[in-house]
């Protein structure tokens, strides 16, 4: 199976130190469409703010038992997609690339999204008409 965009931002985040102080200023929870990853990215962010540093994949599975917000199906979810992280290898310049394609493309869905969200009805109504 192919490996989504996220789930390689996401593993290297983890993996790759440089990487992350590289990207993550540009990354917001919000980028993430599926909860479990979402939650991850939460998790790496917290602890690299806290300590300055990434965590490791058990730091992660640590955090995520203490956490009281989460669905068991969320929580199994995200611990298995950190089990099935791993190192490898991929090039870091295509992936600067894609991480910032993808973080200007999901920033424009996440700003049409939040605005559809605080349309009146009269908003609805004008743009019909146009």
């Amino acid at each position: 199976m192919t490996e989504r965009i996220e789930e390689t931002i996401l593993r290297n985040l983890i993996y790759d130190e440089e990487f992350y102080r590289k990207v993550v200023p540009f990354i917001k929870a919000d980028y993430f469409i599926e909860l479990q990853e979402r939650v991850i990215f939460e998790e790496i962010q917290d602890f690299s703010t806290k300590y300055d540093k990434v965590p490791t994949k058990e730091v992660l599975n640590i955090n995520l038992q203490n956490r009281s917000d989460l669905t068991d199906e969320t929580f199994q979810q995200s611990l298995t997609l950190i089990k099935e992280y791993s190192d490898e290898w991929v090039d870091k310049e295509w992936l600067c690339d894609a991480t910032e394609k993808w973080c200007q493309d999901r920033a424009i869905s996440v700003s049409y999204t939040h605005l559809r969200a605080h349309e009146t009805v009269l908003d609805l109504v004008c743009r019909l008409l146009l």
